[in-house]
């Protein structure tokens, strides 16, 4: 560990998925054969679907409501140990956590496995900075920290990023849209969006820790955002699609 408590992130490809996007374990006909794997959202406790998950269409792209269900880290541990990374991926973690003795309990299983190379941790919505602090203190270990930072309500929390936290991914801001009388809220996707994340990179590109683009739908905006300054970029909806960049 250095000096500053922040270890050094290996990025043996500046390309991923984003978490959400491929599931809980890489596989064979993964679309992202050279790039790093990112897990599902996984939580010490098993989560159901939401009751109103929802995939709503907007201009631009959609917003997507499923509540982050899984079946929680001990079933994921499992898999994880019986596997051992057969496929020789380099896996990000993405942990969500409402607890925080269970959230540092889960980071210390982690260390026992070959396979995990990172922690990337996902902040709850609304999240202030005092709270994002003792999110992070929980989720320090002996294995590089990353933070998972949605644009528009957790950008602030920026200023207070702590030297331990080895880097960080800037994922798609959450919006409302109606639904049946009603506004359901979720993670907003699409190419509409690169502008908005373009732009952001930007203003925060000066960081002194590693800055992940997320969001990225199409592979042209992925080579932009690499030549605009991010570290790496994580793939959206593209995943879907299969058009996978390949040694770009």
């Amino acid at each position: 560990m250095e000096d500053d408590g922040r270890l050094p992130l290996d990025l043996p490809s500046r390309w991923m998925n984003q978490a959400g996007t491929l599931g809980f374990l890489p596989s064979a006909n993964s679309p992202i054969p050279d790039g790093i794997f990112v897990s599902n959202p996984v939580s010490p406790r098993p989560r159901t679907p939401s009751v109103e998950r929802c995939l709503i269409p907007f201009p631009g792209g959609f917003l997507l409501h499923t509540g982050l269900p899984n079946p929680g880290w001990h079933s994921i541990r499992r898999l994880y140990a019986s596997r051992q990374n057969k496929q020789g991926s380099t896996v990000w973690l993405h942990v969500i956590s409402a607890d925080l003795a269970e959230l540092s309990n889960l980071i210390r299983d982690c260390e026992e496995l070959e396979n995990i190379t990172a922690i990337e941790l996902g902040l709850p919505p609304g999240c202030t900075q005092d709270e994002m602090l003792r999110w992070i203190d929980a989720a320090r270990g002996e294995i590089p920290l990353v933070v998972h930072i949605s644009t528009g309500e957790d950008l602030c929390l920026l200023k207070a990023l702590p030297a331990a936290v080895s880097a960080v991914t800037l994922g798609t801001p959450r919006g409302r849209l109606p639904v049946n009388g009603g506004l359901v809220h979720g993670r907003l996707h699409g190419p509409g969006l690169f502008p908005q994340m373009l732009e952001i990179l930007q203003r925060i590109r000066n960081l002194p820790v590693p800055v992940i683009l997320g969001g990225i739908c199409r592979v042209e905006d992925g080579i932009t955002a690499l030549r605009c300054g991010a570290a790496a970029v994580q793939m959206d909806c593209l995943c879907w699609s299969g058009d996978w960049p390949v040694n770009t």
